[in-house]
């Protein structure tokens, strides 16, 4: 647990005096080093640990500075890499009148964390407007990648198939998106559902756009909540959140949040266990606080996707568990409910019903798929 909290309270894109004092008395007496940087790396917080802990004056052992200052510098150089590369497709796509709002870390790693580096990125996340998916996949290949079309005249529900750049030795992912929501999500969030007016940034000498104040947090809190249905949370979600919501705390319009968005204040309240909020950030939003929830740092494994090998792989006790059982942390992430409210209902009756929702329609596909190739044979 020691190491996690030492994770959680780097998960944040800059501390301040207090945080980086804090850590440093957290650090007095820290010992549980080895296997540190890999957990940072899982987390993605490798760059944040690194400068952190730099901050604070932490003298390191020699093979976790070399791993932590290794990581630093190779998610420097990558995001180098897709920086140059995202503003050639920002650059393709404003010629071809394609409207695209840039997502999560490829926006945030300019717009709240001091160097880019620093916010390590899997794949490059646009939004598009649905009628523009197909050619703006098929902009892509004219820039090289290999960018598979969908078969038909139907598109996915979320978004286009992952394009692929090999440039520099590295791999750049790129994700057409026309909803920000997945194929099993009741909800949806299209270009022209957004509430907020895009957000600009600077990209080298080009402008681009992310989205708005509260469309921005919106994403970011479902995206975690949603994904965490088959993960851990993963603590550079936390410092999206946290981050973004410090950095423009005099730009958002919490009144407006309060009143149309209250899953973002539950999952800030809920957040501020897991690495500390500002005083500022609570003076100014609407957050209240509670009792801490059980459940800090409990890995949620179950996931839609899931596949039965991972179950035998995993266990099926296990995986099961974990699907029926979530800590109350995520309970009350997932369903929006403060620390006041009682989990009876939700943890033995609607979370059940969810995750039936969710499992069944998967489950006994594959099981009619079973039987069909057993009928075959």
């Amino acid at each position: 647990m020691r190491t996690y909290q030492v994770l959680a309270h780097c998960a944040r894109a800059e501390c301040d005096a207090a945080h980086t004092h804090q850590l440093a008395q957290q650090l007095s007496e820290f010992t549980e080093w080895e296997g540190i940087s890999a957990q940072a790396e899982a987390h993605g917080l490798g760059p944040l640990l690194y400068v952190h802990l730099k901050a604070a004056g932490t003298l390191l052992p020699p093979t976790v500075k070399r791993e932590l200052q290794g990581l630093y510098l190779r998610h420097r150089q990558a995001n180098r890499v897709r920086t140059r590369v995202l503003g050639e497709i920002l650059a393709a796509y404003n010629a071809a009148g394609i409207q695209a709002l840039v997502l999560k870390g490829a926006a945030l790693s300019h717009l709240i964390y001091p160097e880019p580096g620093l916010r390590p990125m899997g794949d490059l996340d646009l939004l598009v407007r649905k009628a523009e998916a197909w050619r703006g996949q098929s902009l892509l290949t004219d820039l090289g990648f290999s960018a598979p079309l969908p078969g038909g005249e139907t598109l996915p529900d979320k978004s286009m198939a992952q394009a692929i750049l090999l440039t520099e030795g590295l791999p750049v992912g790129v994700e057409i998106h026309h909803n920000l929501c997945e194929g099993f999500d009741p909800l949806s969030m299209t270009m022209d559902d957004l509430t907020a007016a895009p957000l600009p940034f600077s990209l080298g000498s080009m402008t681009a756009h992310a989205l708005g104040y509260e469309d921005m947090l919106w994403h970011l809190c479902h995206h975690m909540i949603i994904h965490s249905i088959g993960n851990p949370i993963r603590l550079i979600w936390v410092a999206d959140i946290v981050s973004f919501a410090e950095r423009f705390l005099g730009d958002i319009d919490w009144e407006r949040i309060r009143r149309h968005y209250p899953m973002i204040l539950n999952t800030l309240s809920l957040l501020h266990f897991v690495t500390p909020l500002s005083e500022a950030l609570l003076g100014k939003a609407p957050v209240e606080t509670g009792r801490q929830p059980q459940g800090i740092a409990v890995d949620f494994e179950a996931r839609p996707q899931i596949r039965l090998a991972h179950w035998r792989r995993k266990g099926y006790w296990r995986v099961l568990r974990h699907a029926s059982f979530p800590s109350e942390l995520w309970l009350r992430m997932y369903y929006v409910l403060d620390t006041t409210r009682w989990l009876f209902w939700y943890r033995w009756v609607r979370h059940p019903l969810e995750m039936l929702r969710l499992f069944g329609p998967r489950l006994l596909k594959r099981i009619r798929r079973r039987i069909s190739e057993r009928s075959d044979c």
